[in-house]
């Protein structure tokens, strides 16, 4: 098995063949693969967006009054506006100051009221990863084999050792896989191990196992893309033919079927059964209009 062809499974604590892992890149349903692309973030950027000057509006207005009583007033009226100008709900935003100083509540905007923290909660995890890790903590992917790479660079297995790194995407397996051909590295004749033991568990409580949302994916110590699929959709050759599917990263774990035709109206559904080998199909059906762009779920 060549070193350009390695993949690193999503589904660990196991033995992967080398039959079995297909080479890594991006597959048309029944096609060829091709290097990946980038593996953007998903999620409402111009949410962030708002977020973002919701805060350094709310920190410039926090500068511009000394906090007496009258002045409190207007803070909180200032926040008000910016919230009611914003894409956010009034009703469903909280929003609580407290000077660090003296414990005094500044500003208190829905603030008993019982709301979803949401990406707020990012805040909380970060304090505590700085406070317990600190901040030149780095994560590690370690590669380990039972021998060096003989004269034709071949070794017998190839184990992974990961604890945690939530930045593991498509672009850092490529730079890993260049790394170990460069180290000398040039195939393996027998198995990739994946050892994900760093972590206790994928679940947590009330955890929703049937799930469209990328947020909402069971967490590993060996994550690869957020531990999610890019399903991306887009017209085919005329209308009624069958429209172009594919996912990324294109791997053994997840197969595709497409029922999606080239129609008059949009209309996606996606959604998934388990496999009896432990994987899982995504079955992607509905309509998308000749004209329209690709889509990307």
């Amino acid at each position: 098995m060549s070193i350009n062809s390695i993949i690193f499974p999503f589904s660990t604590k196991k033995s992967y063949s080398n039959s079995s892992l297909p080479p890594v890149g991006r597959a048309r349903e029944g096609g060829q693969t091709s290097p990946p692309s980038s593996f953007p973030h998903q999620g409402g950027r111009n949410h962030v967006l708002n977020l973002n000057k919701l805060i350094i509006l709310t920190l410039f207005v926090f500068l511009l009054f000394p906090f007496s009583s009258s002045a409190n007033d207007q803070l909180e009226k200032k926040i008000e506006g910016i919230i009611a100008s914003s894409v956010f709900i009034p009703q469903s935003t909280g929003i609580v100051a407290t000077s660090l100083k003296t414990g005094e509540t500044l500003v208190s905007i829905n603030g008993d009221s019982l709301l979803n923290p949401a990406s707020c909660t990012k805040i909380i995890t970060a304090a505590a990863a700085l406070e317990a890790l600190g901040p030149d903590y780095r994560f590690e992917t370690r590669f380990f084999t039972n021998k060096k790479p003989n004269s034709a660079g071949e070794v017998d297995t190839l184990y992974i050792y990961s604890n945690g790194d939530p930045s593991l995407i498509s672009e850092k397996l490529w730079r890993m896989t260049l790394t170990l051909s460069n180290l000398g590295l040039k195939s393996i004749k027998g198995d990739i191990v994946v050892d994900d033991s760093f972590f206790d568990g994928y679940e947590y409580p009330n955890k929703k196992i049937a799930t469209n949302k990328a947020y909402n994916a069971l967490t590993s110590a060996f994550s690869v893309n957020f531990n999610t699929v890019m399903v991306m959709v887009s017209p085919g050759n005329g209308a009624g033919s069958p429209a172009n599917v594919t996912i990324e990263p294109s791997t053994g774990y997840t197969n595709l079927v497409n029922n999606v035709k080239t129609g008059n109206k949009f209309a996606i559904n996606i959604g998934k059964k388990s496999n009896p080998n432990g994987g899982e199909t995504l079955i992607v059906s509905g309509s998308i209009p000749l004209s329209s762009e690709s889509k990307v779920f």
